[in-house]
């Protein structure tokens, strides 16, 4: 006879596993507030300062020194040596006291006075995206100054002059720095990742043990053993979100400009899909190890396929699709639309009923494959 469940007494047998499972209480919890406090701290700096640079200056002239100056005016970079031959500076640079060289050419003034354009040229390491990117803005903002300068004195000359001067303004990253762009991603990816892990190391031991039991299982106690474990993480998960989105960024001032309520009302069906998803899965893993080492294996497609990273309209149409199916994915890039950018929940309407979709999906395969997975373990066990 097919027998029901207490579904109170359920919901408490899932939360008692999962504080009982210390593997998967520390990834939940130590793994989604170190890691969201670690990438946090990596990038609290936001943007580098005091780059070192060395200035080879062949010109030796008022243009060039004035070139010079505007470079050590800059925050972002620091000049640690200024040689008169190129040489001298390329030891400093392979032995990494200098991030760039910056070479002014001996006909620097000369070109400039005379109407006529000149260049210097920047050799700048690549092995650091933040040390690149400072030098350039620094070297780039010293031309500029420079170039002002000079159209005033060559006024006569329509080449040089600038009858227009572009004034840009950066509307959501207004520090231009890294961590405000990649931290709010890595976060939602943090919390699907452990979530995922989680709930499947949780569903490994939880099935079997109802697999071991002699009684049958109706469809709806099936029904009644996925809402439990989903309502377990998600109780779990709202705190955590909460935590990883919400509180943490504040500490360390990410942009965040969404309307907080709007944002929280996105979360639920990103985590209601995830346990669904993370519940069907965890039925083909027969160890809490293999659990993790699949989904973390997993989490470098996810960041490429969430569409910030890389544009979402470059990405082949069979890979594209992945990123509609995978819950992760879809709430990365409306995440930052909505908390960085400040998008409503209405504008974000297509990804919002993507997620409920994929929750139900998701729902209906978590309950063919535990069903399956009872009755074909079931019989072995008597």
């Amino acid at each position: 006879m097919k027998s029901s469940l207490n579904f109170i007494q359920l919901v408490k047998d899932e939360f008692h596993a999962f504080f009982h499972c210390k593997a998967a209480m520390l990834i939940v919890f130590a793994g989604v507030i170190f890691y969201s406090l670690l990438y946090n701290v990596l990038y609290m700096p936001n943007v580098v300062r005091d780059t070192p640079v060395v200035i080879v200056d062949h010109s030796q002239t008022f243009l060039s020194r004035s070139l010079i100056r505007a470079v050590k005016a800059s925050s972002h970079c620091k000049v640690v040596s200024q040689e008169s031959n190129i040489e001298h500076a390329k030891r400093l640079f392979i032995r990494q006291e200098a991030e760039a060289i910056l070479q002014i050419p001996k006909s620097f003034e000369k070109e400039l006075l005379s109407n006529r354009q000149t260049s210097v040229e920047v050799y700048a390491s690549t092995r650091s995206f933040l040390y690149y990117s400072a030098i350039v803005k620094t070297i780039s903002g010293a031309i500029s100054e420079i170039q002002d300068f000079t159209n005033l004195k060559s006024y006569n000359n329509p080449k040089l002059n600038t009858p227009i001067k572009l004034i840009s303004h950066n509307l959501y990253n207004k520090d231009e720095g890294y961590g405000n762009y990649l931290i709010p991603e890595v976060l939602v990816l943090i919390l699907f990742q452990t979530l995922l892990i989680g709930i499947g190391m949780v569903s490994v031991n939880r099935n079997k043990a109802f697999a071991d039991s002699t009684r049958s299982y109706s469809n709806w106690a099936i029904i009644q053993i996925i809402a439990a474990r989903s309502i377990c993480f998600m109780t779990v998960y709202i705190l955590l979100s909460c935590i990883a989105l919400g509180i943490i960024p504040s500490l360390f001032k990410l942009p965040a400009i969404g309307n907080q309520v709007q944002i929280f009302a996105f979360i639920i069906p990103f985590l209601f899909s995830t346990s669904m998803l993370g519940i069907a899965l965890g039925s083909y893993f027969k160890d809490e190890e293999s659990t993790m080492l699949a989904f973390v294996f997993a989490s470098l497609p996810w960041l490429l396929l969430a569409g910030t990273s890389y544009p979402l309209e470059l990405i082949p149409y069979p890979w594209k699709a992945m990123h509609y199916a995978m819950p992760a994915t879809i709430t990365t890039l409306n995440f930052v639309k909505m908390n960085a950018m400040g998008a409503s929940l209405y504008q974000v309407r297509e990804a919002y009923c993507i997620l409920w979709i994929q929750s139900i999906v998701y729902f209906i395969l978590a309950f063919f494959i535990i069903k399956a997975y009872i009755k074909k373990n079931m019989p072995q066990k008597r």
